[in-house]
């Protein structure tokens, strides 16, 4: 069997990626993320008052979707110990 040597694969230098200065914050970084969450949840801005209302519209929905987890696992529970 004759094995061939392969040629080497010619890699191009990676592209020198300029470094973010880091006191420094890069303007519209995470626009597209509010944008998106303001459709979601009406009054939330990067603003203090859209901070204020996207918090709480974060506790509500945290409360209710902790609330039916609950009420699951505790029906589960009462399934499970039925078996017992």
């Amino acid at each position: 069997m004759l094995l061939l040597a392969a040629e080497p694969l010619a890699v191009e230098p990676r592209a020198a990626i300029p470094e973010a200065d880091p006191g420094r914050a890069r303007i519209g970084f995470g626009l597209g993320l509010v944008k998106t969450l303001s459709s979601i949840y009406p009054g939330y801005a990067p603003t203090f008052t859209g901070t204020v209302i996207g918090g709480s519209w974060g506790l509500v929905c945290g409360f209710v979707c902790g609330a039916v987890i609950a009420l699951i696992y505790n029906y589960l529970q009462g399934l499970c110990a039925q078996w017992d």
